[in-house]
């Protein structure tokens, strides 16, 4: 079984004494030159930014979903209070059948009559 030195180098080195290969610099490169500008990506133009919908007077739909404690309902508390000090005009509905916690802050809130997601998804389409 031949030696085996982990430390030993993997490549074969060059006998003492032997001119490096390359010398930055020098003249010995004999390689082509690269224009490593043109390897580069092309700039792209900037986008055009398209304007906004305007939604003025027009009906507006807010649906908050997700997971518990995040501030959905603070949310669409805040929404309410500032479309109602502008005189606007909300439909406010709770469609939480685990916590309906939206309905305990306004009065006229809609409720579905069932927690059955088709009963659910049904008067939805109906409101």
């Amino acid at each position: 079984m031949p030696d085996v030195n982990p430390d030993a180098p993997k490549f074969k080195l060059e006998p003492p004494g032997s001119p490096p290969r390359f010398t930055p610099g020098g003249d010995r490169f004999s390689g082509k030159d690269i224009d490593f500008a043109s390897l580069s990506p092309q700039a792209e133009a900037e986008p055009t930014i398209e304007s906004g919908i305007d939604l003025s007077g027009k009906t507006k739909i807010v649906f908050a979903a997700g997971r518990g404690k995040t501030g959905k309902t603070t949310l669409l508390r805040w929404l309410a209070e500032i479309s109602e000090s502008r005189q606007g005009r909300a439909i406010l509905a709770d469609i939480d059948p685990s916590n309906a916690s939206f309905s305990r802050y306004f009065h006229d809130v809609a409720k579905p009559p069932t927690d059955h997601p088709a009963g659910v998804a049904r008067w939805l389409q109906q409101l």
